[in-house]
């Protein structure tokens, strides 16, 4: 399922499968694949969250967030507590 995701006012398009434990992934500089099997995989052991970053896919770009590594943080910072896995893609 596809939908959004919002941290600290900043819009995400968000891919969600699977259930159970939170399992965040980070797409790398390619963007994020809604098809690339890995997602498949995640979201067999746990509840997959998979945004895209601000200028990606379909979320808007976001006047606080100037790299990567900002967006990773935010969505860390944001959803502290609730995930128990990170993957990054690269």
């Amino acid at each position: 399922m596809s939908g959004w995701l919002t941290v600290q006012d900043v819009q995400l398009e968000c891919i969600e499968r699977g259930h159970g434990r939170p399992i965040l992934w980070l797409h790398g500089e390619e963007g994020l694949d809604p098809e690339a099997p890995v997602l498949d995989r995640l979201a067999a052991h746990g509840h997959l969250l998979a945004p895209s970053h601000p200028g990606f896919g379909h979320s808007p770009e976001a006047a606080s967030i100037d790299a990567v590594h900002c967006t990773s943080g935010l969505l860390v910072l944001g959803t502290a507590g609730k995930i128990s896995m990170l993957w990054m893609g690269g």
